[in-house]
């Protein structure tokens, strides 16, 4: 079974028309967090991976059709092959860390571009009045 970590406007209080991609391909499983520092990248969020004591809140999704799902989530990030390198989006295994306690390992969508002068969401949590705010 695969897993992944949304951060943005892929959760389900964003009503984002690739929700229902994920939502197609996904289940629910919770909220989560992931060790990493959440920046401001023009108008969406972008998920910078740290080792540090800093985390990222989002949600949790147990995947029960990978390809089609990663095919979809893939050019949305544009980090599919189609697209030129470096892709600003990798998909990459991340330990997240579960709300009732406990880990696994699930696939994340990591930002790949330089994050200066982008703004830190200091709370770590993408929200919509972060997103109405640009």
């Amino acid at each position: 079974m695969e897993y992944l970590f949304v951060y943005g406007t892929l959760m389900r209080t964003f009503g984002h028309p690739m929700h229902r991609v994920l939502k197609n391909y996904a289940e629910f499983m919770g909220e989560a967090k992931v060790r990493g520092r959440l920046y401001e990248i023009d108008g969406y969020p972008g998920l910078v991976v740290t080792d540090k004591a800093s985390f990222v809140e989002g949600e949790l999704y147990r995947v029960h059709a990978p390809e089609p799902l990663f095919a979809e989530l893939d050019r949305y990030e544009e980090c599919s092959p189609e697209f030129p390198q470096p892709h600003e989006y990798l998909r990459l295994m991340r330990e997240v860390f579960l709300k009732e306690g406990g880990t696994i390992n699930a696939w994340v969508y990591c930002y790949n571009y330089p994050v200066d002068p982008a703004k830190l969401i200091a709370s770590g949590r993408y929200t919509i009045r972060e997103a109405q705010k640009t």
